[in-house]
């Protein structure tokens, strides 16, 4: 009945597993569909909010970079309102006023340093003109040479037509010094183009060296550097380069992220009109008296506009197109590039995740495999461990039940009842010790010594232990050991029970072959050399593919497992945990058919290892 219960429960737990196995089939392949379904859900996402980002980056890139010009501009329009004179027609009046405006710029300005120098070109007869220098510290004005950069100006108002109000090159401004309408009106130069121009020059150096890096930084920093590439130049000639900052882009090629124009006229509502008030003073200056009759005079700092009739043009209306170019450009080389690679990134980074929870998933369905089979193999470990306990047990009891009823009086037959009754309490003693070794190994409690052992007296003392058991089975032995061999250090009992083990095995699965080998030697190796154990049948042979299995415990093929040899699946284990503890290997050899050899591989003992080994 007890077999019959131990049968019925295999089965049950064999149908088990069959279900579980197609379970977990289905939950594979579920868990596929929807990682897939993921996968295509994630890759769609990531694309919306790449082009999003894309987006949002570009309009923010696009209003920092007009903000950065803006900024730019509303520098050159504060130069521009506050050197826009409208001035007497004696030199000494222009040159005081001069003097008034080059003091409020430099006490009222943002950036003082913006402004160099000021020169006043005046037409003369026979179209020709004149330069004159504006002498700050002494404020005066004297002739001076034509330099290379107001060469280009002078030819411009040689020619007849409207005169920009910017120069790049130089850079700077030109503006039309206009006379005063009281001192114009009624005469026949109230309608004549203007016979004076200011020419502003603008400190190259400070504008590249202090200007823009500053509006750089506030607009396009990030932290202690730049964003985005930066790169400023002129838009008639963009392979000449006024200004370059931040990081070096990726690649130039096509479009910059952001263009825009700068250094160019604009119209800002809070300087319209404005003029540079001195800040050392409270008060506006006291009028003077004028004579009787006498126009009134359009003083600097009197805002009041004239009549309509004698009002000259509102200079600070004029707009004109910027004459330099801002591009700037992602460090990736555009922020396509940029946005390409993150998404690139994410996208990596989520496939990951997914082949990470892939590989979760079918990890938990090969232990739950693997658990499911450890199961199995422990159930046929019971069965066969209480068949073996069962065989023995009852020839035991058998005996001993002959023997105390007194029918046995023979005393060779009493001899070989207790050679029955020793034999199987050996094999009880063997498979005993054998779960208890692995128990050992299993927990990690397992301690072996390390004392200096030969090799060739182990292998002798298990052959004897095993002499018996291979005349019962007419097995024939050979035997060739190496008795020159180094010492291995060890446990000798433990290293006399792999050898046991493997010929035990041996006379088990390859009986048929009716012969044993056992072999042992030197192969000398890369550090001390190894001592080789080996122990071949002639035998059925192990099939290739339950090779990588056999040290599992537990395990048994499935054509030993459905014959008649019985076992536990635990003496390979043993054999390999006892080996592998010792420092070393074993290896298998088998061709179906044709026997197999195992091979233990022990680290050899040498004089001048003593001090590696700590002896």
């Amino acid at each position: 009945m007890g077999l019959r219960r131990l049968a019925a429960g295999t089965l049950g737990i064999m149908r088990g597993s069959r279900a579980s196995a197609r379970s977990s089939f289905a939950v594979v392949g579920v868990s596929v569909t929807l990682l897939a379904v993921l996968a295509a859900l994630q890759y769609r996402w990531i694309a919306r909010l790449s082009e999003a980002e894309r987006a949002r980056l570009e309009a923010r890139l696009d209003e920092t970079a007009a903000s950065f010009c803006e900024d730019f501009d509303r520098q050159v329009a504060r130069a521009y309102a506050a050197f826009s004179l409208t001035a007497p027609d004696d030199d000494a009046g222009l040159t005081r006023l001069l003097g008034d405006s080059i003091r409020k710029w430099r006490v009222s300005a943002p950036f003082p340093e913006l402004v160099r120098d000021l020169y006043v070109i005046r037409r003369q007869p026979a179209n020709d003109v004149e330069l004159l220098c504006f002498d700050e510290t002494v404020r005066t004005l004297s002739p001076c040479n034509w330099s290379p950069a107001l060469l280009a100006i002078r030819r411009h108002l040689r020619d007849p037509g409207p005169v920009s109000a910017l120069d790049e090159e130089l850079p700077g401004l030109v503006l039309a010094i206009h006379q005063s309408p009281a001192a114009a009106a009624g005469t026949a130069d109230a309608r004549r183009p203007p016979r004076d121009h200011l020419i502003v020059g603008f400190d190259l150096a400070f504008i590249t060296g202090t200007l823009l890096p500053r509006l750089s930084d506030a607009h396009f920093g990030a932290g202690d550097r730049l964003a985005y590439a930066v790169k400023i130049t002129p838009t008639d000639r963009p392979e000449l380069v006024v200004f370059s900052a931040g990081p070096a882009p990726g690649s130039t090629v096509g479009e910059a992220d952001a263009t825009h124009l700068l250094f160019g006229l604009r119209a800002f509502p809070d300087l319209r009109g404005a003029v540079f008030e001195d800040p050392q003073s409270t008060r506006p200056p006291p009028r003077q008296r004028r004579p009787e009759g006498a126009e009134p005079r359009q003083d600097l700092l009197d805002q009041r506009p004239p009549p309509p009739d004698q009002q000259p043009p509102a200079p600070r209306d004029r707009t004109e197109q910027g004459r330099w170019t801002l591009t700037a450009r992602h460090p990736a080389g555009s922020l396509e590039q940029a946005v390409a690679s993150a998404r690139r990134r994410n996208l990596g980074i989520s496939l990951a995740v997914l082949a990470m929870l892939g590989a979760t998933t079918l990890l938990v369905v090969v232990s739950t495999r693997r658990a499911q089979r450890l199961a199995r193999q422990q159930m046929d470990f019971v069965a066969a461990v209480s068949h073996e306990l069962r065989t023995p047990l009852t020839a035991i009891r058998s005996a001993g039940q002959n023997l105390a009823d007194g029918i046995i009086e023979d005393p060779e037959r009493v001899r070989s009842y207790g050679l029955l009754i020793e034999r199987e309490g050996r094999r009880l003693t063997e498979m005993l010790g054998r779960v208890l070794t692995f128990a050992g190994i299993r927990s990690g409690h397992q301690s072996y010594r390390r004392d200096l052992v030969a090799v060739p007296g182990i292998v002798d003392a298990a052959i004897e232990d095993c002499r018996l058991v291979l005349q019962q089975n007419s097995v024939e032995l050979e035997v060739k050991i190496d008795r020159d061999l180094p010492p291995v250090r060890g446990d000798a009992g433990a290293l006399r029970q792999v050898v046991t083990n493997l010929i035990d095995n041996a006379i088990k699965y390859g009986a048929a072959g009716r012969w044993l080998g056992v072999r042992v030697g030197f192969r000398p190796t890369s550090g001390r050399g190894e001592v080789l154990i080996s122990v071949s049948d002639r035998g059925p042979g192990i099939h290739r593919r339950e090779l990588p299995f056999i040290f599992e415990p537990f395990y048994r093929s499935a054509d030993v497992a459905s014959g008649a040899v019985q076992g536990s699946g635990l003496g390979l284990a043993v054999v390999r945990g006892i080996v592998e503890a010792h420092a070393g290997r074993v290896t298998v050899s088998s061709r179906p058919g044709r026997g197999t050899t195992f091979t233990v591989h022990l680290p050899a003992f040498r004089e001048e290892n003593r001090e590696l080994d700590g002896t």
